[in-house]
């Protein structure tokens, strides 16, 4: 389950296998994104090095010269990845934060 507000967008891709939730104020340029699918394993988990709670979760995190960071965290069985793009914008990164604090983890 994922909370994020009115004015944020989400698409359904690949029939659940990936969600993307995300932010245009401005029809012609996305702000960020929130891109999540569902992994049935992972490798190269060495190279996440920083850690972020998602929900309750502390998941492994990398982040790029772009300002996007990929955490796995592995909720249940199987693994999630969380692909986040942050902006110059720090209200917006206040939202994404409290966005990626609502996440709760369905079996």
């Amino acid at each position: 389950m994922i909370r994020y507000p009115q004015n944020w967008l989400l698409l359904n891709l690949t029939g659940g296998k990936q969600i993307e939730i995300y932010y245009q104020p401005d029809k012609n340029k996305s702000v960020g994104e929130i891109l999540i699918e569902n992994l049935d394993s992972l490798g190269g988990l060495e190279l996440y090095n920083q850690e972020k709670t998602i929900g309750v979760i502390v998941a492994k995190c990398k982040t790029d010269g772009a300002a996007k960071t990929w955490c796995y965290l592995k909720p249940s069985s199987k693994y999630v990845s969380i692909m986040i793009t942050a902006d110059q914008d720090p209200e917006y990164n206040k939202t994404l934060d409290q966005v990626l604090s609502t996440f709760k983890f369905l079996k």
